[in-house]
């Protein structure tokens, strides 16, 4: 029989590199996503046994609350959110159904969709003027929710905002918004009148329930 020789690959030095740099980028996103797997089972944790103090000290870690991180919390009651967070994900506290309080600090530039979502016992929660960004249905349902001030720097107020904040009696529009979503105040059924700046030039359908009395200013 005869033997074929081997033939011998020869790589440059550009495939090189790159096989090495493609290795090394595969282990760090890799060891990322472990980290943050690790992260989000480790906060999770102790929102299930609501350890306010060690979900500061994960938070402190992150500079986002990841996507779906609390969702349905039902043993926390408050959250400090460290100056660490840049941005609340979307759906972070969704159905967090026994959150009363919620302290945001001026870090963060962006509140997710459906973030506060259907957190019916949430009374009191601080919006500082550097977040210029809130997502739709943000505090969806949250029905004990009785006053809350919009950063002077949010541009729009998105469909479905506070859809559903029965407690809800009074809300200040700044003159930074230039548009009104759909659904976003649909029924704030304990708001009897409200103030939109000249500012807003776009107010989409069913922004608001019937029983509102609109004031143009």
């Amino acid at each position: 029989h005869k033997f074929q020789k081997k033939k011998k690959i020869f790589l440059s030095n550009f495939s090189l590199i790159f096989f090495e740099w493609h290795f090394k980028f595969f282990c760090i996103v890799n060891d990322i996503v472990l980290i943050n797997v690790f992260n989000i089972v480790s906060l999770q944790k102790a929102a299930k046994e609501n350890k306010i103090d060690v979900i500061y000290d994960l938070l402190s870690k992150l500079d986002k609350i990841p996507d779906f991180c609390f969702k349905r919390s039902d043993k926390l009651r408050k959250i400090v959110i460290p100056p660490s967070i840049k941005s609340i994900g979307d759906r972070s506290f969704y159905e967090c159904y026994s959150l009363t309080h919620v302290f945001v600090p001026s870090s963060v530039t962006s509140i997710g969709d459906f973030a506060f979502g259907r957190c019916f016992s949430l009374t009191q929660i601080t919006i500082p003027s550097s977040v210029t960004s809130i997502g739709y249905y943000a505090f969806s349902e949250c029905s004990s929710l009785r006053k809350i001030s919009i950063s002077p720097f949010v541009a729009s107020i998105k469909g479905g905002l506070f859809n559903a904040c029965t407690s809800l009696t009074k809300i200040s529009i700044p003159t930074s918004v230039t548009s009104i979503g759909n659904y976003a105040f649909r029924g704030c059924s304990s708001i009897a009148q409200i103030s939109i700046p000249s500012s807003v030039k776009e107010i989409e359908k069913n922004a608001f329930p019937l029983s509102i009395k609109i004031k143009k200013i």
